[in-house]
């Protein structure tokens, strides 16, 4: 039944082939080692340069010296990239490093809407009105602002009081033009409280969603995972879920439970539905972990099957996963705490209860 439903969902188009393909998608993910479909989720690093250099980022802590050692995607290794697989995907993300750095946005976004395909942008925000003209085309715009005030934004972003002006003006000028816009904010056990400051901000910019995500250690600093022992982490969601009146959806960050077997047990679906390719159409795992060509190349024929992509997806079957996994909320994605507005009520999904 929950299969049927998915197909029902998904049935705005007529298009039977991409339908079958999202089936097969749905019946393999987290089940079998090799898939007979595509996955249908895209998300294309089309440079991983970056003009922000956050202290928790996770690339910054793994390569110091990965933002000066990138290029830019090539136009053409995009463009041949969707030709070959429009007809399967569903979802289509551009990302960086820093998106919009990237001197020819405007051209990726304009091929992707050529096919029908619906695109969404993660971003800082740093130069929204230098790029507004690309940016208006989008689907969904997520600015990753990680703070409320310019003081917020120096301590978690590292960023200059000019860069948070530019931010500002650049929210500004979104709401001016009605362009809808989420903002995300990274949420540790050390700046939980903060998160009352960002829905003071939120409420005065209007996003349509609030996404507060939760911090992966990347290895290190667990101490700073959010955590169902932490009695503050639980008296803080519990104080946000007292208001029902939030003019914008939120999405509550994750809350680990590393005792519950669910934590052990539940497999993360990301090397099933999705291709991530970096701008040398290189491949990872997922949209956390380094891209890495012996994976495989988009641009390359690459196998959906390869070898190291079969055995990182029997990592995750037999449960032995790093610590950067663990505690990744994208591995219990759909088990948020959400407020929606459509319903003006809270849903709990809390797989921990």
């Amino acid at each position: 039944m929950k299969n049927f439903s998915f197909i029902t969902k998904n049935m705005k188009s007529f298009d039977l082939a991409k339908n079958y393909n999202n089936y097969k998608s749905v019946k393999q993910q987290g089940e079998a080692l090799n898939i007979s479909y595509i996955p249908p989720r895209f998300s294309f690093t089309i440079t991983s340069k970056c003009n922000l250099r956050c202290p928790t980022c996770q690339y910054v802590l793994k390569d110091p010296k990965l933002f000066e050692n990138s290029g830019f995607m090539r136009i053409d290794d995009y463009k041949s990239t969707l030709n070959k697989y429009k007809g399967y995907i569903t979802n289509l993300t551009l990302t960086g490093g820093e998106a919009t750095l990237h001197p020819e946005l405007e051209k990726f976004i304009d091929f992707s809407l050529s096919l029908g395909l619906k695109v969404s942008l993660i971003s800082n925000g740093i130069l929204i009105r230098k790029k507004l003209s690309a940016l208006k085309k989008l689907h969904d715009l997520n600015v990753t602002l990680d703070a409320y005030d310019f003081q917020s934004f120096a301590r978690n972003r590292g960023g200059t009081a000019k860069q948070w002006d530019h931010i500002m003006e650049g929210l500004q000028t979104l709401r001016e033009n009605q362009i809808k816009f989420t903002i995300s904010f990274l949420t540790t056990r050390k700046n939980i409280d903060e998160i009352f400051h960002l829905i003071e901000f939120a409420d005065e910019f209007q996003p349509t969603t609030l996404r507060l995500n939760s911090f992966n250690p990347h290895g290190k600093a667990k101490d700073l995972v959010l955590t169902k022992s932490d009695p503050h982490v639980i008296d803080v969601i519990s104080e946000i879920m007292k208001r029902n009146d939030y003019s914008y959806n939120i999405k509550l960050p994750f809350v680990f439970d590393d005792r519950h077997p669910y934590f052990s047990n539940k497999i993360c679906m990301y090397p099933w539905h999705g291709v991530y390719i970096n701008e040398n159409c290189d491949i990872a795992y997922c949209c956390q972990l380094p891209h890495d060509a012996r994976i495989g190349n988009i641009c390359d024929n690459y196998d959906f099957n390869s070898k190291n992509m079969l055995k990182w997806r029997k990592t995750l079957l037999n449960h032995k996963l790093p610590v950067d996994c663990k505690f990744c909320h994208r591995r219990f994605k759909g088990d948020y705490t959400k407020f929606i507005t459509k319903k003006w009520k809270w849903k709990d999904n809390d797989p921990f209860k």
